[in-house]
């Protein structure tokens, strides 16, 4: 989406929250046809795409072992007063826009905080560095990026706060000093010992810096719709469904015969998600007002962003339902490419055993492959070493 504009989109949220009252509709006409062939569909008034497909990805990333090849985190207390500006000024975040000097300045993430200097007599001023871990999925593995934080030229750091110690995210450090100039402003940057991390280097909305053997990224990296993308694992929606969409014993197991008398066969709600490959048909199909009615008294539940568009098809055995929210729905609007894969990360909202039916919504998605975005981003690195 855009994705090489280097502006951030929009957050597109999607949590779920409990309806407490059950919606009544007025179509009379929508509404006995959706009853009537409810038991054939899990929504029988969305049409079906015929030639929609999942399609492999074949365009795979590995995360090679590289403990022996990792230099250490930079020493900033050696990096010379024009270097320290020029990182600022490449990945620095402009913080005048979102607070005011003496503001209260908090930690951003979780993690340990390796190293503080309370004198501040340095190029960095006063500063502190939190090393913090993202964890996230690669393919179908979970994989992880350590990373420091440093957060430089702070008006005061607080007294409790100590090297070694624990640190959570909306913990405050201490204040901010806000310059006509950024770079002479408190500033968080963010830097890891591997550069190659896929994570930080297709989320980051800049060209990132090389630099004494680590790679320097703003803090704007770590924005929600990156945590989506890479919240899940890569799986086919075939292979989610085989495991939803059926009942199990009481031994845990999975069953593919009809299942008992009074065992529920609709709404399993879970907090599962997946990535795959998608060939699109047509542009999403959008949802009329009483549509959308029906969508959220068949879910028993809205979303926070509305289901207000949807891609639908079927394979040989399932029934697939993607819902798209208003950001989602107008982006891929706009770049709509049906001739090219949409790669989509996506949460299971529910299953539904009785139609064989997986349903999903959009959290993120983009046409541009990770391992295409980590070659761009390596072809245009800035290297200060050199």
């Amino acid at each position: 989406m855009k994705k090489y504009s280097f502006i951030l989109l929009p957050v597109a949220a999607f949590n779920l929250f409990v309806s407490c009252a059950s919606q009544q509709v007025h179509n009379n006409v929508l509404t006995k046809e959706y009853t009537q062939e409810s038991s054939q569909r899990f929504f029988n008034f969305i049409p079906l795409s015929s030639k929609t497909r999942v399609i492999e990805n074949t365009d795979k990333i590995i995360k090679k072992d590289t403990d022996d090849t990792l230099l250490p985190f930079a020493d900033i207390s050696s990096i010379p007063p024009n270097i320290q500006k020029k990182l600022v000024e490449t990945v620095g975040v402009d913080l005048s826009k979102a607070v005011t000097s003496g503001a209260t300045i908090p930690a951003y993430i979780d993690g340990t905080i390796v190293k503080l200097d309370r004198e501040g007599n340095g190029p960095w001023g006063r500063y502190i560095i939190i090393e913090g871990k993202h964890e996230y999925f690669l393919g179908s593995d979970k994989t992880d990026v350590s990373y420091h934080l440093l957060i430089s030229r702070l008006g005061s750091i607080k007294s409790s706060l100590a090297e070694g110690q624990s640190i959570l995210a909306n913990t405050e450090v201490g204040t901010a000093v806000i310059s006509s100039n950024y770079s002479e402003s408190t500033n968080y940057l963010v830097y890891t010992s591997y550069k190659n991390d896929v994570y930080l280097n297709v989320s980051t909305p800049v060209y990132p810096v090389d630099y004494q053997g680590n790679r320097w990224f703003p803090l704007t990296t770590f924005n929600n719709n990156a945590k989506i993308k890479f919240a899940y694992p890569e799986r086919s929606p075939h292979e989610a469904a085989y495991i939803f969409c059926h009942w199990h014993d009481e031994t845990g197991a999975e069953r593919r015969d009809i299942p008992p008398e009074g065992t529920p066969t609709s709404i399993l709600i879970t907090n599962e998600g997946l990535k795959f490959s998608l060939i699109l048909e047509n542009s999403p199909y959008v949802l009329n007002p009483e549509q959308q009615k029906l969508v959220e008294q068949r879910l028993r539940y809205v979303l926070d962003n509305k289901c207000v568009a949807v891609s639908a098809w079927k394979d040989e055995t399932y029934t697939y339902y993607l819902f798209w929210g208003p950001y989602m729905a107008n982006y891929i609007k706009e770049e709509f490419k049906p001739e090219i894969p949409v790669i989509i990360s996506a949460h299971i909202l529910t299953t539904d055993m009785e139609t064989q039916s997986l349903v999903l919504y959009v959290g993120e998605f983009s046409y541009y492959s990770d391992l295409f975005r980590l070659n761009y981003i390596n072809q245009r690195v800035i290297k200060l070493d050199e």
